[in-house]
This record gives C-alpha cells, sequence and structure tokens, in this order.
C-alpha cells in the first residue's frame, strides 16, 4: 500500500471510526502530508518501505525547524498513524516500534499586560463608576475594580479571589490572607491599594 493511500485510510478511521473533529482531522492531514512530502515527495512509496531511519531524520527536521510543542504534537501524530497500519495488518511492525523518543518542553513564560494597557482598563472603569447613574450599576463597578485591583496589586490567582472571605481582608493593617493551593496560607502587603476603590 502506497503512503498517500494509506493517509487517506487512516484520516478516514480518524473522521468516522475515532469520531474526531474537523479541525483535529485537518491538522493530522496537514501534518501527514508534510511527512509524505519529507525530504521529497514519496506519494507512491510503499508504507512499508518506511524506516526508523526515515522516522529519525524527519524527526530532527522537526527539531530544527519548530518549536518543541510542535514537534511533539507531530511526532504523535505519526506514531497514532503507524500505529493503525500496524494495528491493521498494513504493515508488519510501526517504525516507532522500540523507538524511545524523549521531546522536553521548554518553560514558556505567562505574557505580562503592559502597564499602559493596566492604566487604561483602570482609567475607563474609574470614568464608567463616575458617570454611573445607579445604584447597582455602581456596585457592581466598584466590586469589578476591587478585583481587578487584588488580581493586579496583590497577584493572586482567580480561584483565591474568589474565595476570598471578608474577614480575610485587613484594611487597617494593609494585609491579606490568602488561601492558597494545597490549603498552604499567605499574607500579602499590598492591598492598601484597594482603600481608593
Amino acid at each position: 500500500m502506497k503512503i498517500k493511500e494509506s493517509i487517506n485510510e487512516f484520516l478516514f478511521h480518524c473522521q468516522f471510526e475515532k469520531n474526531l473533529s474537523p479541525k483535529s482531522i485537518k491538522a493530522y492531514k496537514i501534518d501527514l502530508t508534510q511527512f509524505m512530502n519529507f525530504p521529497e515527495k514519496k506519494e507512491q512509496t510503499p508504507v512499508s518501505d518506511i524506516s526508523r531511519d526515515i522516522i529519525r531524520s524527519y524527526l530532527r527536521h522537526l527539531s530544527d525547524s519548530y518549536k518543541s510543542r510542535s514537534v511533539k504534537r507531530k511526532t504523535i501524530i505519526l506514531k497514532s498513524f503507524f500505529g493503525y497500519l500496524e494495528f491493521d495488518d498494513k504493515i508488519m511492525v510501526s517504525p516507532f516500534r522500540k523507538m524511545k523518543i524523549t521531546i522536553k518542553q521548554g518553560i514558556s513564560l505567562p505574557r505580562v499586560i503592559k502597564f499602559s494597557n493596566l492604566e487604561a482598563l483602570f482609567g475607563h472603569l474609574y470614568l464608567l463608576k463616575k458617570n454611573s447613574q445607579k445604584v447597582q450599576e455602581y456596585k457592581t463597578l466598584v466590586r469589578d475594580i476591587a478585583i481587578l485591583a487584588l488580581l493586579f496589586a496583590t497577584v493572586m490567582r482567580v480561584f483565591e479571589v474568589s474565595g476570598l472571605l471578608k474577614e480575610n481582608v485587613d484594611l487597617e493593617n494593609k494585609l491579606v490572607r490568602i488561601n492558597g493551593k494545597g490549603n498552604k496560607v499567605r499574607f500579602t502587603p499590598k492591598a492598601g491599594q484597594l482603600e481608593s476603590v
């Protein structure tokens, strides 16, 4: 069986037997077509001719060209493809068999909101509060400003803010008692900024 034909069968299996979403099918098709075209088009290559050396060469190419997260995804799809072919007796043994592949994902730091964007956000909220005509709307805005101030001033997590109790906020001493992950308790000294709300 030729590799292009095998890919089409696998995609049919993913769509109608595994019931994967159209987005997943599209991603599978893109990644498998990329493999089929490496290093040159091999649509008519028998899938049984794909060796472990070809897989290794392709993975090296991916590592040189893509971020670790993309390499991991493409490798998983390719491994799944050959696993299907082996299970369905299209090939005797998957070239991934007995291959130990470890792809270390780098730590990606969260993106930081620009200070100018924070200023604009709080400026807009304070303006809405100032021009508020309804009591309920005013109270909601005060609450929203307080929540955002807590998030940014104390670096609290969303679940920590949503679980915050009134008795845990000490405005006099400018302290907030935070019940964090694993029932760990910590105090933050920056709650005094809430007084301006």
